[in-house]
């Protein structure tokens, strides 16, 4: 109950919260004038608070069983946005670490959120992404650095290209 999650009114392209007196979803000032490449994001709350402290103890303090409260998250956000109801045969593909940092974590929390995710929604997960350069953390970097800071960092794996062919992508 402490979590607070984006309910409309938010904008459609990138799912960020509109705050104020505004009833409908608008598309924010950050995406107005700026193109986008994917349809659209969708956070299930907001990155402070409660829900940003999870985050954090599930990545840098291992608390594993997070994962799993954190799929349960993902997967309701999922069932209650229409938009991925208007499409069939979405593939589930989680962002993957730099194998330096995986070995220094010891776990993909992306990876294991889509995991739980998966397991409750039936969506097919594959790992169809490889991390080719590794990237500062994103932590405390504006909306600009991370985009640069992501920048040609990641490929799609070929083999998987043909199974990915025409089918919408929840990254």
């Amino acid at each position: 109950n402490k979590l607070s999650r984006i309910e409309e009114p938010f904008c459609p392209r990138c799912g960020e919260a509109i705050d104020g007196a505004i009833t409908h979803a608008r598309r924010c000032p950050n995406c107005r004038n700026s193109p986008k490449p994917y349809d659209f994001a969708r956070a299930a709350f907001r990155s402070t608070g409660e829900a940003r402290d999870l985050v954090h103890r599930f990545k840098y303090k291992r608390e594993f069983h997070l994962g799993r409260t954190l799929g349960s998250l993902a997967a309701v956000t999922y069932r209650i946005d229409p938009r991925f109801l208007e499409q069939d045969g979405w593939v589930l593909i989680p962002v993957p670490l730099h194998a330096a940092k995986q070995r220094k974590r010891s776990f993909n929390q992306a990876a294991e959120i889509a995991r739980q995710t998966a397991r409750l929604t039936g969506l097919q997960t594959i790992n169809a992404l490889k991390r080719i350069r590794a990237t500062n953390t994103q932590t405390k970097l504006s909306r600009r650095q991370r985009q640069l800071n992501l920048h040609q960092a990641f490929q799609l794996r070929p083999r998987y290209l043909a199974a990915l062919q025409g089918r919408p992508l929840l990254i």
